[in-house]
């Protein structure tokens, strides 16, 4: 077997690799509908919509993104027949509340669920809520040193939850001029003593950083 014979038998079996390495089909990020499977084998007389045929009952919005424990979201159902019922397929991930053709809908932690409501008759609807974590709290700068009374320093937060909320370890020796709330916040040096300030999101998480006062 010569070199150009070599070469080739090489370049193809490069060209295989490369092309098995390769999705045969685009990628399918739809979300997991086995929680709807068990859903409706588990509530008979419940009509599955994805089943086809006309919708009887909407349901809206139809699909949201919760990215906070606590965090809610409304949704409305229309047409049908008599009231609505209203249920989640993972009650430990969220929970629905109730208020006739409406219902909230609380993220009892952060993951995939489906909320789905249905008439008197059976006929229902479904909506997806997706969960996202928030990025982690981080605050810019990292941390300070003030040297005078009355000087300013702002520091910022990236990540989490809003709304956020500012506190200090010792409001002897500096304070917010400009309130203590927000995604920002100016603080001021008000006496020699270092200081420590904290930020908490809407989920409960804080970050902290040192304020150096020599």
């Amino acid at each position: 077997m010569n070199r150009q014979t070599l070469r080739q038998g090489f370049i193809a079996a490069a060209a295989s690799l490369l092309l098995a390495a390769i999705p045969s089909g685009c990628s399918d990020d739809s979300p997991d509908t086995s929680q709807l499977d068990n859903y409706f084998a588990s509530h008979p007389y419940v009509s599955d919509p994805r089943s086809g045929g006309t919708a009887v009952v909407g349901l809206s919005p139809e699909s949201a993104t919760i990215d906070a424990i606590g965090g809610s979201q409304l949704f409305t159902a229309s047409g049908g027949s008599g009231g609505y019922t209203w249920d989640t397929t993972d009650h430990g991930v969220g929970t629905m509340t109730p208020k006739g053709s409406q219902a909230i809908y609380t993220a009892l932690a952060i993951g995939d669920n489906y909320v789905v409501v249905s008439d008197a008759k059976g006929n229902a609807a479904i909506a997806h809520v997706s969960g996202t974590p928030a990025a982690a709290m981080t605050i810019s700068p990292g941390s300070a040193t003030l040297s005078s009374d009355g000087q300013l320093q702002v520091f910022a937060v990236s990540g989490g939850v809003a709304p956020y909320s500012w506190t200090m370890t010792s409001s002897s020796v500096g304070l917010f001029p400009d309130g203590n709330t927000g995604s920002s916040v100016v603080y001021m040096r008000t006496h020699t003593g270092n200081n420590a300030l904290t930020v908490t999101d809407g989920s409960g998480n804080s970050a902290h950083v040192v304020v150096s006062q020599p």
